[in-house]
């Protein structure tokens, strides 16, 4: 129950980015702010992708605070006779859904619960928002149930999506999705919904468009393994048909020729929904070398459907940090060398490695459930091996939220770790950082058999079994269709399993500024805190229905428990006899002789498992080391009497005459955030 309330006081932080933001010419200011308009305008599909009541409970807020400030409601609502607890509890919740862009959270995907008692939220809607009472007297059972179903996202019956209906099973679901790679149609951009009848019931693939294609209007129905599939157009058409107005002045304004063809791209993507045209956008970004203004924008990142198939919509606008930027260039032109070095045979590594842009970004915005620190992409493998792929450090998400700047001990730590870490963090995490998405989502070849019959590898030797690979990918079939959703997690691990053994490479450290007399304490407190990460990470763990609910969280725990089935000592939990509290130990002088050789070995059997397609033993490998027992379920339980919550972004606004906004560090200015963004959504 605890995870799902929202906590006391929230983590919050301001996402600052004026200064690179005022460095901005006119022109790039004017380009800056028509693609933020067009980032906020599809932010309602990702409230529709997480639940069918998010997208109301922000309308909800907009209309709140139609005709308030929340500068004073604080004070409007005391003097109505509220509490100040209880204005906070107010208050949290809706920041904390404006945070996530809806009622779950985007690390952890638990359904996000009012602290406040439901008599007082009604009473606050009979009292101070008379004139929302309407509109939240539907919503309120929504707001406050909390039954079996609703407490995470998953697949229904057992959980709650806003990929596929209610109405699905896994195995209906997973028959559609067969029928979407045989198709070649690819679901990315769409979602599935299954209409009941008296007769045959009817599985209807949505696929996201402002407008629906002339030869499109009249879909045929087809059976396929005893289900009647259909394809319709249109879905989140009026949020796309805004996205498309913004991005036309995008066009008008962009700052070179490349950008203005890839924002057409886009624009005829969202229009007609064709899938090739957004691939056709990314082969035109990655062509966009350091651009002063950084952006993309699309259903990119598929961690919350269950099947791991659809993707979330997501946009981010940010300004590149060019003498930063140096640094992560450097790395690029060495990157080949860094290849070099990783655990597995060339027959596993790209035949080429293409140079990807890798540019150092602060963020003006970021519209999607959740910001990352760092970002590789297009995910189409398609895209990715003919044309390549960029790299993006977020750099203000890092000082901001990876700072530990505070002067509260860090959890778990012992009093000497805690002083390292706290020293070194920001300088361990742009390593981490930058080893994870450059040369681990960027490294490893997908063996496969082409569209002809012929293959794209030849005679090579499983170093696991030691003889002939014998499974590869199929015509048609990708990491994603094949590995499902396990497929998230299992990459994340290989790219964190990347950049913690790169961590240990002092050429790595040089880039960065790292002396001689440091070098190795930044390396100590990148194992220190993926260790800690993988043990903090039982959070997003169900014990009650035994899986993980965050990509990242489960591929940290494997690497954590990789690394204490290492033995010799080398991590360990001490509890206390009291059982309220536990520290994390790593015996610094066994990196290299226990640490190193474990990660090494299993970063070699992640790669060579995707590469190879080999999605049984990668399974019950993978399976094997994200088991949790009964050990760490006490773990769990110990952390979670103790936990603090995440932080959660603030983020600036643009107005129309191009002014930056900055906004304060509490609820109100997290809500007054969002309302700003949201001119249109009342429409």
């Amino acid at each position: 129950m605890s995870l799902n309330i929202v906590p006391e006081k929230l983590n919050l932080t301001f996402l600052d980015s004026k200064q690179a933001f005022e460095q901005l010419n006119q022109s790039e200011k004017e380009y800056a702010y028509a693609l933020y308009r067009a980032s906020w305008e599809g932010a309602p599909i990702v409230s529709k992708q997480c639940s069918i009541e998010s997208e109301h409970i922000l309308k909800l807020l907009q209309k709140m605070f139609l005709n308030k400030n929340t500068d004073s409601i604080r004070e409007e609502c005391i003097t109505a006779g509220f509490t100040d607890t209880e204005v906070t509890d107010l208050l949290n919740f809706f920041a904390l859904v404006c945070a996530n862009l809806g009622n779950y959270l985007s690390f952890g995907d638990n359904k996000i619960i009012p602290r406040l008692s439901r008599e007082a939220m009604n009473k606050f809607f009979t009292t101070v928002f008379v004139e929302s009472l309407e509109d939240y007297s539907p919503l309120s059972d929504k707001i406050y149930s909390l039954k079996d179903n609703e407490k995470l996202l998953g697949y229904p019956p057992e959980n709650s999506s806003g990929y596929i209906t209610s109405n699905l099973t896994k195995n209906e679901v997973d028959i559609v999705d067969e029928y979407i790679v045989q198709t070649k149609l690819e679901g990315w951009n769409t979602r599935l919904a299954k209409l009941d009848s008296e007769k045959v019931p009817l599985y209807v693939i949505m696929i996201a468009s402002a407008k629906i294609p002339a030869e499109k209007h009249i879909t045929g129905i087809e059976e396929f393994k005893g289900l009647n599939i259909a394809v319709t157009y249109g879905d989140y058409s009026a949020e796309l048909e805004n996205v498309c107005t913004h991005l036309k002045n995008a066009s008008k304004s962009a700052l070179n020729t490349v950008e203005r063809d890839m924002i057409d791209k886009y624009i005829e993507h969202f229009t007609y929904g064709d899938l090739e045209m957004h691939k056709e956008s990314q082969r035109l970004w990655v062509q966009d070398k350091s651009p002063v203004v950084e952006t993309n924008i699309g259903f990119i990142e598929n961690y919350r459907d269950p099947a791991g198939k659809r993707a979330e919509f997501e946009s981010f606008v940010s300004m590149v940090d060019k003498e930063k930027s140096k640094k992560l260039q450097t790395l690029v032109n060495n990157a080949p060398k860094f290849l070099a070095t990783l655990p597995w045979e060339k027959e596993f590594e790209k035949d080429e490695f293409i140079a990807p842009d890798f540019t150092a970004l602060d963020i003006l915005t970021f519209c999607n459930s959740g910001i990352p620190a760092g970002i590789n992409i297009p995910n189409y493998d398609d895209v990715r091996s003919k044309c390549g792929f960029k790299n993006v450090s977020l750099d203000n998400v890092i000082r901001s939220g990876y700072s530990g700047g505070d002067n509260e001990p860090t959890q778990f730590l012992s009093e000497s770790d805690d002083k390292m870490f706290k020293q070194f963090v920001v300088k361990a995490f742009a390593v981490d950082v930058a080893g994870h998405e450059l040369l681990g989502h960027g490294s490893g070849k997908l063996l496969a058999e082409n569209e002809d019959g012929t293959f794209n590898f030849k005679d090579v030797i499983n170093p696991i079994t030691k003889e002939p690979v014998a499974t590869w990918y199929k015509p048609g079939e990708t990491f994603s269709s094949k590995f499902g959703r396990m497929g998230s997690a299992y990459e994340e691990c290989r790219a964190e399993c990347v950049g913690l053994y790169l961590s240990g490479n002092q050429d790595m450290h040089t880039i960065f500024s790292h002396t001689n007399e440091e070098w190795q304490d930044v390396m100590y407190t990148s194992w220190l805190w993926m260790i800690r990460a993988g043990i903090l990470s039982l959070l997003a763990y169900d014990p009650e229905k035994n899986m993980w609910m965050q990509a990242h969280s489960q591929a940290r725990y494997a690497i954590y428990q990789v690394m204490r089935e290492a033995g010799e000592g080398f991590v360990t939990i001490e509890i206390t006899e009291d059982n309220t509290n536990f520290v994390i130990h790593i015996d610094r002088s066994k990196i290299e002789s226990v640490g190193i050789p474990a990660l090494k070995h299993f970063l070699m059997k992640l790669n060579v498992l995707k590469s190879i397609a080999d999605i049984e033993n990668a399974t019950n490998m993978f399976s094997a080391y994200s088991s949790v027992d009964s050990e760490h379920i006490n773990i769990r339980n110990i952390y979670m009497k103790q936990r603090k919550p995440r932080t959660e972004y603030i983020q600036p606004s643009v107005t129309s005459k191009l002014e930056y906004v900055s906004y304060p560090v509490t609820p109100e200015g997290m809500i007054q955030s969002f309302l700003d963004k949201y001119p249109s959504i009342l429409r």
